[in-house]
């Protein structure tokens, strides 16, 4: 609509000043959903990596907690000889 007025009266200051910030609000606008894609997109991969390392370190804990209570464990009389 502001371009078919601008053809309209190309000669119009008030017309061209008025596109001129919509095109450049509108470019603004594009760059903010850019930033807040790739922010989202950089929140997911580092979830990713958060959970992987607290799965990882879960894991060590548990075989950690099983090395230690096999190590601990009494033996009831000499069942390996």
């Amino acid at each position: 609509m502001l371009e078919n007025g601008l053809k309209n009266n190309p000669e119009n200051e008030n017309l061209k000043r008025i596109v001129d910030l919509h095109n450049k609000m509108f470019i603004f606008t594009n760059q903010l959903f850019n930033k807040e894609d790739i922010v989202h997109i950089e929140n997911r991969e580092l979830y990713k990596k958060l959970h992987s390392t607290q799965i990882e370190l879960e894991t060590l804990k548990l075989n950690h907690e099983r090395l230690k209570s096999k190590a601990v464990r009494p033996t009831t009389g000499d069942r390996n000889n």
